[in-house]
């Protein structure tokens, strides 16, 4: 059977990119499986450019077909902050734990009101293969930053805890929302849907 590698060290992400391609005829592969410790530095000034670096450096270091993504929270308010930086967001350099953004959202956010709070989360999805071909989807979701965390936090998506989604005022969890909802919401499922065709036609 072949193999996918997904090229990501982030737990959360790697479980539901497992559970958005289960249904394709692949072995799905982590970094960890294949013992690779290798990081890439997210030096690029956008998720395209991220996800590509990502899924590029990793089918080349493997020579495994990959999938690879890079996105995250940009408040309008905020000029569209935090952006690529999201785990650097506080200080531009050091990364910071789940609960350490969350309450620096919180706090950044704390005097606005409305439509102030608006916000997106933006995913690009990178498909790659060793000859160097790439094929790139983008999804996003609107939503707003709640005045409080709230939902089942999943560690990995700190984000997640404080974006509601605008048109049925939920947060962001998979736990709250219905299959329907996820369906119609899931900004990832929504770019990993669009590359499916490509994704079987390479591999399947």
């Amino acid at each position: 059977m072949t193999q996918l590698l997904i090229a990501t060290k982030n737990p959360a992400k790697v479980i539901e990119f497992q559970n958005l391609l289960q249904d394709l005829d692949l072995e799905l592969v982590t970094l960890a499986d294949l013992g690779i410790k290798t990081d890439v530095n997210e030096t690029e000034d956008s998720f395209q450019d991220n996800s590509k670096l990502k899924a590029v450096t990793y089918s080349q270091l493997t020579n495994y077909p990959v999938i690879a993504d890079d996105g995250g929270m940009e408040i309008y308010k905020l000029n569209n902050e935090p952006g690529v930086k999201s785990r650097r967001w506080i200080d531009g350099i050091h990364e910071f734990s789940d609960d350490e953004i969350i309450g620096y959202i919180l706090g950044r956010m704390y005097n606005f009101k409305g439509e102030d709070r608006n916000a997106r989360l933006r995913a690009v999805v990178t498909f790659a293969l060793p000859d160097g071909q790439i094929w790139q989807e983008e999804a996003i979701v609107e939503g707003y930053i709640a005045e409080y965390s709230g939902g089942t936090k999943r560690e990995g998506f700190p984000f997640r805890s404080v974006f509601k989604i605008k048109d049925i005022d939920k947060y962001y969890q998979d736990e709250e929302l219905t299959p329907e909802e996820q369906k119609s919401f899931n900004h990832r499922l929504k770019a990993v849907n669009n590359l499916k065709k490509v994704i079987i036609d390479e591999l399947c």
